[in-house]
């Protein structure tokens, strides 16, 4: 379902921006503000930190994060989910958890995104294991490995031509990017 909150094609270019790289897949991401219960424990205080936070995952290691929208900044706010991480929803706009030396908050834009993002949170650990996209240098060393690299020798060509019998089905895909085309917006990364 697509994002209420992130549906400016500038504020998801600036997630993608900031959180997409092949060492990371974002999982789900809303706007929130981070609220911190320091240094008073009894009560809540606005960090002054709004924007789309996300739950994104590196190898086996999940991350909150937020992304700033207004400025550009980049991420400006990162929590890992440590080992018996404990994610709270205390109201249907309102997640709470103890972070590194305070208990901190996400006051969400929307109450069906908050739910959403309590889901992913709680569901974290049945999510499929994540490979990062080895970098284009992996790839042309393993094809060279699989014997890639020396095939076109025992095909010769006739006439500089290559006929369809000779060519198989792709081996090794893998989908790393997506271009959409809306015609309202454009084109979409």
């Amino acid at each position: 379902m697509p994002s209420i909150t992130l549906n400016n094609p500038e504020d998801k270019a600036t997630v993608k921006r900031f959180l997409s790289s092949p060492n990371t897949r974002i999982i789900t991401a809303t706007v929130a503000r981070l609220y911190i219960a320091y240094p008073d424990p009894s009560q809540w205080t606005y960090a002054g930190i709004l924007g789309a936070v996300a739950l994104i995952q590196t190898n086996n290691t999940f991350f909150l994060r937020i992304v700033d929208l207004l400025y550009g900044q980049g991420i400006v706010w990162e929590q890992e989910l440590y080992q018996g991480f404990v994610y709270h929803q205390d109201m249907p706009f309102f997640h709470t958890f103890q972070a590194d030396n305070y208990v901190a908050g996400f006051s969400f834009a929307d109450e069906h995104e908050a739910d959403v993002f309590y889901s992913k949170v709680h569901g974290r650990a049945r999510l499929r294991p994540f490979k990062p996209v080895p970098s284009s240098g992996t790839l042309a060393k393993s094809a060279k490995a699989a014997g890639a690299q020396g095939r076109h020798n025992k095909f010769p060509l006739h006439n500089g031509k290559l006929d369809k019998s000779r060519i198989g089905m792709p081996s090794d895909f893998r989908h790393v990017g997506h271009i959409g085309w809306d015609p309202d917006v454009g084109f979409e990364c």
